[in-house]
Parts: C-alpha cells; structure tokens; sequence
C-alpha cells in the first residue's frame, strides 16, 4: 500500500470551531413540469446553482413574475434578469438560435460570493489543513463530528401561509432521517443508514425532529430573490433563527446536546420548510436549498450558539404532494460534515465541465432515483471525511488486476511525475446506494493537488479554499475521465464508466482518452481488456519500461540557475551504510553515506540559462540519484526508485552557503548527502546542534531570526523545530508545509526568542513518519564540538552522537540571530532605547530610537520631536538623571499621520 494523495493534503482535518459559508445544491439536471395559475403546463430547465442562477424554456430566457406566470426575460448589462411583459405560451414557444449565458457582470458577483464564503466553509475539510503559516494559529476540533455517534438538530418550520402536507410531518422525517430499512414514498434507506454504510461504521449520526413550528410570515418573505435573482439570504437567516426561538420557547428544546465537539457552537441545525424548493423549480418566491450561517442573526440558547445551518424542502419536485427524498439532505449534511461541491460551480464561464455527475454525491447524484437514492461516497469523499485510511494500493507492476466496488473502500491509485496529481480507479457495481447509477463499470478519475495553475490559482489552492474545483472544464481538478472522448460527444451516462456502453476497454498512452497527466506525459500504466464482470472489474496492466528523469534547478528565489552539474548514478542496492549502536526504543542508529554524482556517474548535464536538465533512461530494480552542485551553493540530491516509469520530474533548489560569523551560528560543513536515521521509514527522531554558554555569551539577550536545516527524504507525517537552553525546551512548534532535501530556511522572528546568558543552546528538529531511513542530513564530518546529537526524544539529547554512537558528523542546522532592538524594528516597531531596567541618580539616558540602517523596508519617519519630562530636546542628547519618575517621549512624523512613543524611567533613591 502506498499513500498517493500529498499528505500535506491529507489529515490535519478539522481547523475552525465552526464554519460560515453558504453552498447549494446544484440545479434539478432535468426538465421540469410547471403548472401555471391558468392550468397550462410549461417545460422549464434550471440552471446554475445558489449564487448564479437563471431558468429557460425552450432554451429561451424566462422569468416568474409575482403573478405566478413565466414571462420571456432579458439579461441587462449589469447582470440582473428582468422579465419583459411577454407571458409564455406552451404552444408558442420556440427555440433559441442562440443558447443562454449569463452576462460577465452576473459572473463577476457570483465569483466573489463564493470567495467570500469558501474562505470559511472549507475550514471543515481535510483540505483547509493546508495552511500558508508555518505554525497554525488556529486550534483544531478536539473530535471530528463525522466519527462515531452523534446528534444532531432537525427543526420543521412552516410558513403563515403554508403548511405541512402531512399530519404526522415529526414522525414522517424521524423515519427519513433514521429509520432502519426507510422504504416510504419509494425510499431505499434513511439518511442514517446512508452515512453508517459509507462511512463503514464510523459513523453513525442521530437526528432529533421537533416541530413544526410556525414562521410569523409568509414562505415568498424568506423565499425572495434579490434583482439578480439570487434568494437573500438574511432572509433564510431569519427564518432559521426564529425558528430555533421557537423550538425553544414553545417546544422547550434542549440545545446543548448538539454541541458535539464542545467549541461552544451548534454543530449544525437543520430546517425542513414547507412546501418545494426553488432548485427543483418551486418558484423563485420558494428557498433553494444551501448551508450557511446564521451570521448576525445567530442566537445563544442553553449555553451553545448557532452557527452553522442548513435547509431543504418537505417536498419534491415542482409541483405535488410527494416527500422529498434523503439526496438534498445528504448533499447538504455532506457540507456540514466538510465535502466540498465537485460540480461545475461557474456555469459556462471557464467551460462548461461536466464535474462527477451522478456518481457522487456532492455533484449531481443527490437527484439519484428522484432524491431517494444517492450513490457511494467516493473514495476521495471518505478520505476527507477520515473514513478511509489514506494509504492506496498503487499499480506498479504488470499483470492481470480485480477491483471490487468502492462500498468496500476498494481502491487503484497511480501517482503521476507530478507530485500532487495522480490518478485513481474505482469500481462501481449498480447495487445497494449505487443502485441507480447510470451504469456499472470502472471509474478513472484525474485527480490534481499539486502546484499546476488552473486559471490562475494552483490545484493545490483550488482544493485548499473550495476555489471551483472542477470549473475549468479543460482542467478539472476532480476529473472523471469518461470512456467517450471529448466528454462533449457524450450522449448518454451510461457512457461514463470503462467499458460502459462506449465498449472502451482500453486506458493507454496512445488510446483516447488517454492514460497521460496534464503535461501530457504518459503515466507509465496502460490498462487494457477493461472488463464488467458484474461483482467486480478487472484489467491487464502492462507498464512501460522507458524513464524520463528531468526537472529546474533554482535558487531559493525560484530564479532558475545556470552552469549547475547535474549528474545522475544508479545503485541496483544502496550500500555504504553501518550500523553503530542502539537509541533505546527505536532500534539502531545507523549512518549513511550515499554515492556522490562523481562516483561514476551514468550521465552528466550542465543547465542552461533556464536551468533545465533531463536524463532519458531505463526503468529497472533499484535506485536513481539525482545531484545538482554549483560553487557558492549546498549540492543538493534527489532520490527516484529506478522502478518508475513514464516522466518523473525532480525540480532541485539550490541554497547558497553561508559562513559563520554576523550572527550566523554554524557548524556543519557542506550537505554531500550523507545523513543519520534508523536506517529504515517510520518512527520519530529528533537532531540537534549545541553551541555551548561560552559559545553563545555574545549574542545574550539577542533575537533569534532563522533556523535553517535540512530534512532528507521525500516526505514525513511531521516535521517540527525546537530550542533548548540546558536540556530545557523553550520553543518548539510543527511546520505546516516543510521542505526536503533542500536547506530551508524558517522564520522564527514573529515569536520574539531572546537567547539567554550563561547557558548552553541547542537548535533542533524532529521528523515523525518519514518516508526515508536517513533523515537527519549531515556533513561528511570531522565533527565539531556539540556538532550532532540525535534520539527518540528530547531527553536523550544530553550527549553527543559522537560520544554516544561513534558518529563523527556535525549535523546540517543553523540560526542567525539579531540584536532584539533591531529585531523589533525590522518588524515595523519603534521604540525608545531604554538600556537599564533600573537606574540610579547619576546614570545618563541617551534620547534615539531603536531604528538601524541596515534593516530595510521599513517606513522612515519624516521628523522626530523629542521631549523629556515634557521639555524639548534633540535626537541624541544625554539626561543626567535624577531621583524620581521620569518621561521621554518621541513624536514621529510620517507622510499622512503620527506616533507618539513613550518611555516611563524610575530612579530609585533608595539604590543610590
């Protein structure tokens, strides 16, 4: 098994306490049935989705007036639909020669609105774990609310004008929501029974019904739309919050219990209203269903807060008396769980992409079988939701495969030479919540996580802020890759899957669609003989032979380098590895010397002004070595399992060297890529350099700024830095998106460490999990003193790896330090020099601020007035002190505005 999805990516789930977002169902995807006041029946189409939406008939334009009729209708410039007094006739009615598209105004603001509310609607998904900051200031939930048994708040809410159909609504939707073997109205299961199976059992949400409760207005109050047409969502707020004050004061509801994770919130309260909903063509005066939060109307009731909500009609459909089923319910709870939309979210804007469609739930297959039956959770769906490990088997060698279908968690995974983007097979079987899926047969999907720009914006971005995952039709982020090619000459769904109904038995380099990433590389895997075989898929998979290994070399700037050796060696085994002694608890310490680009290397390249190198070779058992070296520079190295196929891309940073001395606290020597680990992947190790008090008595009472360090490998669970004055730990803190095989450089000066005087220092990291045996780099030695410790804790770092274990290496950290008052001022504060923190009568008090020339980019004031006890005096004079308290002040002048500084002094008479 391997883990194809990044594991940045992956499992730091769980950030916000709670999330305020709005996200809707998309759009009913069939005609409609609509029964004007007159009795007359029009065919109409919805399109769009909550935050751009529009309604055609016969594909021409039409709106709904108050009346209830549907007239012809315009979009204006600004974007807004305005209905014109051309009421539409069923017989008259004719086709568009032109189809209908929402002006770049309507775009605009619906772009924005999305923005604005994944910003914070993600921060429930895996995803939103990718952080920008290197030590989240942010807590995570203490327990995810989708693992084991919860409850959550159902409140049925009926509007002045319009009821509940049903006399017994409270027991209608207890039974929809957890029933065992729901079968009413056509159902094919409960909304419990749907998220227990797909999450196997870990979870198994409980839902308390209370109400109805009567809304003091009618349903087109909550239901209006704005002119854009999009429906106002402080009025559905509204709706919710009264109806939360209404299951409290008159029903007596307890709201405690739904405060699953303990943050102080709500975990999430859901309203079924009376009546349809506008996405299935209600009416635009009805709501469409969505999440969001409840904002300025959120309400505290028995010590919790609503934050989160979500809504969706007791009806079906546009018209009748049939109940909904559990799909919108699903796709919406799927929100408040933390899955974000996998459908085309901007229309034709970028392309009109045709998303997962039925097959998953959060794009189309909530409508599945009318809403009654929506389809398995994909595997990417349950990863996010931890109800499936991460770890994929991936197909890396040839031969005949079976893949059973995904309500197993069955899964294929092939990664791609693009860190991020791979691709993933899934079998699904017309069975159980599959049941009404177009077709059975293999799904392939095209994933990207990686730094590719789509539009703009990387994936890996797209899939961290919900940014309109699958928008780009020419880029999907969550593709599934349909047997037919183009996707556009799909005629029927049944078409999707491999063979389906498209017979397309075959996903290779030279097939259509074929098996290449976005670069259009071929992957290496040619699947043929793509078989139904009713309970599972099967497949022969011959993988290519042919090895591409290419990549940038740059600086840390990104600037790419030229007249870089890069050199290329092969082992068929690693050698040059010895075992030493025993770190109690985590087997043998062993350090590695690894094979340099010069030990007879298979190829040799010089980089260009671009700074790009490639080697085409052959895949075969064993291990690539990939170094780069330029004067001025650490080498750097790049390991590729010799096994791969197709292209592998290995982009190498290159870090300039920096000498001792200015503040720069070093004792390694160049990375030749040798390191220290246990000599096998897993468990935790933490390294350390030490300067000792004589050491470090100059720099007493300085800032530290950077702490640069090397990780070797490819990848680790976690990688966190710390500091110890003595054998203390005085910081530590774990990095949210770290770096390997490349010196990288972290920004401490946010956090203000003052070195102290008189003790030793030691600067350190740790890697939890990595994928490499060899994690600590390391010079090739002779140690320095305090040059290299190493253990399974921060309390085995008492001795040093040479006394200890024999290893004569220094290990590859530094830090540079900086005075505190110029640390201050680089971060844009000024401050009056204030040297002594007690002073007696006759010391001297210098007047200048703690602004230096050699910081740069901070703003320079205009002029300085200095002023002590209130008297004016000049920039550098010196005040012969006196007993008693004292006061200089400095006022800056800047370009627009000024600020005042000042600096309280006590002389003690009592000291003198």
């Amino acid at each position: 098994m391997k883990r194809i999805l990044p594991a940045k990516f992956l499992f730091l789930f769980l950030f916000a306490c709670c999330f305020h977002s709005a996200y809707a169902v998309k759009a009913y995807p069939d005609p409609i049935q609509v029964i004007q006041p007159d009795g007359t029946t029009l065919t109409i189409r919805k399109h769009g989705d909550e935050f751009l939406n529009w309604t055609t008939c016969g594909d021409r334009l039409v709106k709904q007036k108050p009346d209830g009729f549907y007239y012809l209708a315009e979009f204006l410039s600004d974007g807004n639909v305005q209905a014109t007094d051309i009421r539409v006739d069923p017989g008259l009615i004719r086709q568009s020669t032109t189809q209908v598209f929402p002006p770049a105004a309507a775009i605009h603001r619906a772009r924005i609105l999305r923005e604005e509310f994944s910003r914070i609607f993600a921060a429930r998904s895996d995803v939103a774990r990718l952080r920008p900051d290197i030590f989240p200031a942010v807590k995570g939930a203490s327990a995810s609310i989708a693992l084991g048994q919860k409850k959550f708040l159902v409140i049925l809410a009926q509007f002045s004008d319009l009821e509940f159909v049903s006399a017994t609504a409270q027991e209608d939707f207890f039974n929809l929501l957890n029933q065992e073997g729901y079968a009413a109205n056509g159902g094919t299961g409960s909304v419990r029974e749907y998220f227990r199976q797909n999450a196997s059992g870990a979870f198994d949400p409980v839902f308390d019904v209370v109400g109805p409760v009567t809304l003091s207005r009618p349903v087109s109050y909550y239901g209006a739309n704005n002119d854009e047409g999009k429906n106002m969502y402080e009025r559905s707020r509204e709706m919710v919050a009264e109806a939360v004050r209404s299951a409290d004061y008159y029903l007596g509801t307890d709201f405690s219990p739904y405060d699953n994770d303990g943050d102080g919130y709500i975990d999430n309260v859901f309203v079924y209203f009376a009546g349809h909903n506008e996405a299935e063509g209600g009416g635009d005066h009805t709501i469409w269903p969505h999440a969001w939060s409840t904002y300025d109307q959120s309400t505290t009731v028995d010590g919790v807060t609503t934050g989160s909500y979500a809504c969706t009609s007791e009806l079906r459909g546009a018209s009748g008396t049939a109940m909904a089923g559990i799909g919108t319910y699903c796709h919406e709870f799927g929100h408040v769980l933390g899955l974000p939309d996998f459908y085309d979210t901007d229309g034709k804007e970028n392309g009109e992409a045709r998303g997962l469609g039925r097959f998953s739930l959060m794009s189309g297959g909530n409508y599945n079988n009318a809403g009654r039956t929506p389809p398995y959770l994909t595997t990417v769906e349950r990863i996010l939701l931890e109800w499936r490990a991460d770890e994929i088997e991936e197909i890396t060698t040839s031969g005949d495969y079976r893949l059973d279908p995904v309500s197993g968690n069955s899964a294929y995974g092939v990664a791609t030479a693009n860190p991020g983007e791979f691709f993933l097979f899934e079998y699904r079987k017309k069975e159980g919540w599959d049941n009404s899926l177009p077709n059975s047969g293999l799904l392939i999907y095209h994933i990207d996580m990686s730094e590719n720009l789509v539009g703009g914006t990387s994936a890996a971005d797209r899939w961290r802020f919900w940014d309109g995952i699958n928008t780009y039709a020419s880029h999907q982020c969550y593709d599934l890759v349909e047997a037919v090619y183009p996707e556009s000459a799909i005629q029927f769904d049944n078409q999707i899957p491999f063979p389906g109904s498209a017979k397309n038995t075959s996903f290779t380099e030279t097939s259509s669609p074929a098996a290449k990433d976005h670069a259009g590389k071929p992957i290496g895997v040619n699947l043929t003989g793509i078989s139904n075989e009713t309970a599972y898929a099967a497949f022969t998979v011959t993988m290519s032979n042919a090895l591409v290994i290419t990549g940038t070399v740059a600086d840390v700037e990104g600037n790419p380098l030229e007249g870089v050796t890069v050199s290329l060696t092969y082992e068929e085994t690693p050698q040059n590895t010895f075992e030493k002694s025993s770190i109690t608890g985590s087997g043998p310490l062993v350090a590695r010397f690894r094979k340099t680009g010069t030990d007879n290397p298979a190829a040799t390249a010089t980089t260009g002004q671009d700074g790009k190198y490639s080697f085409s070779t052959e895949s075969r058992q064993g291990l690539y070595t990939v170094m780069a070296s330029k004067e001025g520079y650490h080498p750097a190295f790049r390991e590729v399992d010799a096994s791969r196929t197709g292209t592998v891309t290995e982009d190498i940073t290159l870090t300039p060297v920096e000498e001792p001395g200015n503040g720069i606290l070093k004792k390694h020597g160049p990375w030749e890529g040798h390191g220290v680990g246990y000599g096998s992947p897993g468990g935790t190790i933490f390294g350390a350099v030490g300067f000792s008090a004589q050491e470090m008595a100059p720099f007493a009472g300085s800032v530290v700024s950077t702490l640069s360090f090397l990780v070797d490998g490819s990848s680790a669970d976690e990688v966190g830095v710390f500091i110890c004055y003595d054998n203390e730990c005085a910081f530590s803190g774990v990095l949210s998106n770290p770096s390997f095989g490349v010196m990288m450089q972290v920004d401490l000066s946010p956090f203000l460490i003052v070195l102290p005087a008189g003790r030793d220092v030691k600067f350190g990291y740790y890697v939890n999990g990595s994928d490499y045996g060899w994690p600590l780099a390391t010079d090739p030695g002779p140690m320095a003193p305090m040059g290299g410790y190493a253990g399974s804790s921060l309390e085995e770092l008492t001795t040093d790896w040479k006394e200890k274990h024999g290893i004569d290496m220094n290990i590859q950290i530094s830090a540079t330090v900086t005075a505190q008052d110029n640390m201050l001022f680089s971060l844009g504060y000024y401050m009056i020099r204030y040297e002594q923190k007690e002073y007696l009568p006759g010391d001297t008090f210098t007047l200048q601020l703690n602004d230096s020339a050699s910081v740069q980019g901070v703003e320079k004031p205009l002029g300085v007035q200095w002023f002590f006890n209130d008297l004016p005096h000049a920039a550098g004079d010196v005040i012969t002190l006196t007993a008693g308290d004292h006061t200089a002040k400095a006022v800056l002048t800047f370009n627009g505005y000024t600020q005042t500084i000042v600096q309280e002094i006590h002389v003690d008479p009592a000291q003198q």
